[in-house]
């Protein structure tokens, strides 16, 4: 509902297909903004059609009231070497070649990881649930919750770069994984092999490396960056969307992928 009021076009049981395991899965919801620019003459090469996408590929994820989710972190800034870095999905076609758009991914991620009212401090790199049968006493459960929904967005974002390299048209996408709860993580930094008290987390980022099709349609593994948010912070992480959905066309407007072979812009 919060995507929609924002003017985003969102759909609720969407399928897709695992390009691993080759399983049809469901999606919780596809959200999705797209702007179609007409065609036109550009140094004179008649340019079809083109159009610019956003969208964000978002698993939700409840808990009973006694469970509670943990996530682990570590600060990218003492572990750089180990972490990948942040970013985004993304996939273009122009007049003269078609790829991913690595430098726009980058800064787009990294200006939503930086907004101050997210509040995301380092990365997550493992999750747990815990059941609290009382106060001082915790039964660990298996992290399938969190798992399975953040698999599942990043999972679907793959499979529609693939629809959109299949459909042949003139295109830039820019996608983004989330992961929403309807409560705040317990998450415990982890730096330097030291566990740090719980402190309640609202949002979050994870990077890593994934299997996914590449423009050739063949299986290859690349980073990508998806967010974590609970109920509360979701107006906050729509806001900083609408920034880079904004920016990105500011940029189409003035360098699309058919002005070089090469696509070096960044925002």
């Amino acid at each position: 509902m919060a995507f929609m009021q924002a003017g985003w076009t969102t759909h609720l049981g969407s399928y897709y297909v695992d390009h691993v395991s080759k399983i049809p899965r469901e999606l919780d919801v596809l959200i999705q903004k797209e702007k179609i620019y007409q065609p036109k003459q550009h140094h004179g090469l008649a340019v079809g059609k083109f159009h610019a996408r956003m969208r964000v590929l978002c698993s939700c994820k409840g808990f009973p009231t006694d469970l509670s989710p943990i996530t682990y972190s570590l600060s990218g800034a003492n572990h750089s070497d180990l972490l990948y870095q942040p970013i985004f999905t993304s996939m273009f076609r122009g007049n003269f070649n078609i790829g991913r758009l690595d430098r726009i991914a980058k800064d787009a991620a990294n200006l939503v990881i930086k907004r101050p009212e997210l509040q995301i401090a380092g990365q997550v790199i493992a999750f747990d649930t815990y059941k609290m049968n009382d106060p001082q006493r915790y039964e660990k459960k298996k992290d399938e919750i969190l798992f399975g929904g953040l698999d599942s967005a990043i999972k679907a974002c793959a499979h529609w770069h693939y629809l959109d390299v299949q459909a042949g048209d003139l295109f830039a996408t820019l996608s983004v994984p989330l992961l929403v709860t309807l409560i705040p993580a317990l998450n415990f930094s982890i730096d330097f092999g030291t566990v740090s008290e719980a402190e309640l987390r609202h949002c979050g980022q994870v990077t890593n490396s994934y299997p996914i099709l590449n423009e050739h349609l063949t299986l290859i593994n690349v980073p990508i960056t998806a967010l974590l948010c609970d109920e509360s912070r979701l107006p906050f992480v729509i806001a900083a969307l609408e920034t880079i959905w904004t920016r990105f066309n500011e940029l189409l407007e003035h360098h699309r992928p058919f002005d070089s072979v090469t696509w070096p812009i960044g925002f």
